[in-house]
């Protein structure tokens, strides 16, 4: 859950998160013998924390369609990332303490391995504490801000010669893929207005969910339960 919410940091998409920590962690968990319930729930539930905790694309989005400061939306999602976070660890600490077989206590480490194995950390770190840190303080734009962390950490690969041709198509693909499926939803939606204002089907609905007499509580219960029932259909963006 701490590698996808420090990778959310770093990526902003619940789905990078959940693809990238399920190829590195689920193999090392069922190594150690976690029950695949507990690592499979574990990494999607882990998973969602990408479109909390900055620099979320789900914000980014929500900011351009309606006009919102993207920096203070980044911001608003901090204390909810974290305490989402927190949940789900305790959850976990709470499931492994009942039934330990869930999760087995893995191989004791020396705290000289582990502050070798946070080194490797410390590049990630320093990108999104640059660029989250830019933001905040004012020093450059959440556009600029991308565009410095991408040159961060360009500039990281050809240091440790780790950035090839191949990795540069596929990161190249990769950002098209997405740029391209986040214009669509953004030019959808800027149709999907105007066809929402003609149609009166707000008005409509509004007015169903007020003859149906089910108070505060009862209207964000359908609220939620459409969300829900969507969500297992639509892409997080959408």
């Amino acid at each position: 859950v701490i590698g996808c919410g420090g990778f959310a940091a770093l990526s902003g998409s619940s789905v990078a998160s959940a693809l990238t920590m399920g190829k590195v962690s689920l193999a090392q968990m069922d190594r150690f013998n976690y029950d695949t319930r507990l690592s499979t729930g574990v990494v999607a539930a882990g998973g969602t924390l990408g479109i909390l905790i900055p620099p979320s694309t789900g914000f980014v989005i929500y900011a351009i369609l309606t006009e919102q400061s993207i920096g203070r939306l980044f911001l608003a999602g901090v204390l909810p990332g974290i305490l989402l976070l927190m949940a789900f660890l305790l959850v976990i600490a709470i499931l492994c303490w009942i039934k330990p077989e869930l999760g087995p206590r893995g191989p004791i480490t020396s705290w000289s391995e582990k502050a070798h194995a946070m080194l490797g950390a410390i590049p990630i770190i320093s990108v999104v504490l640059v660029t989250i840190g830019g933001i905040y303080g004012g020093f450059f734009s959440p556009v600029e801000a991308a565009g410095v962390g991408a040159g961060l950490v360009i500039l990281y690969g050809m240091i440790t010669r780790q950035l090839t041709l191949a990795a540069i198509r596929e990161a190249g693909r990769d950002s098209v893929v997405t740029t391209a499926t986040v214009m669509l939803i953004l030019i959808s939606a800027h149709l999907i207005n105007p066809f929402l204002a003609l149609s009166h089907i707000p008005t409509v609905v509004g007015e169903a969910l007020a003859a149906l007499h089910l108070g505060v509580y009862g209207t964000l219960a359908v609220i939620l339960l459409i969300y829900m029932v969507l969500g297992c259909f639509l892409e997080g963006f959408a």
